[in-house]
């Protein structure tokens, strides 16, 4: 892996400045669909010389954290009783009944 000290890329035919783990952003685009069919590994990757190991610490934003939660945020509990209150009383009883919806 000498060539990192040239910042280009680890691919020996290639001469494209680096983006990612040691790779032009092309040929790391390669190695993340190999790893993404499950043909190996970034541990793998990274035993066989091919990409460098990562120096990023994941830290998720807040928008991702939104994104993975399974549970119903205030936001959403918000404009679910906004809509709701927006119903007619036997509406609201109706839905509760024969839906099993526990409002």
């Amino acid at each position: 892996m000498t060539k990192i000290n040239n910042n280009t890329c680890l691919h020996p035919k290639c001469d494209r400045e680096i983006t990612t783990r040691g790779l032009c952003w092309t040929h790391y685009q390669t190695a993340r669909r190999l790893v993404k069919r499950g043909l190996t590994t970034y541990d793998e990757l990274i035993k066989n010389e091919k990409i460098l190991p990562t120096n990023y610490k994941s830290k998720l934003s807040e928008e991702s954290t939104w994104f993975l939660k399974t549970k119903i945020t205030e936001e959403v509990e918000h404009y679910r009783d906004k809509l709701l209150g927006t119903l007619h009383p036997n509406t609201l009883a109706k839905l509760g009944k024969e839906e099993g919806v526990d409002l």
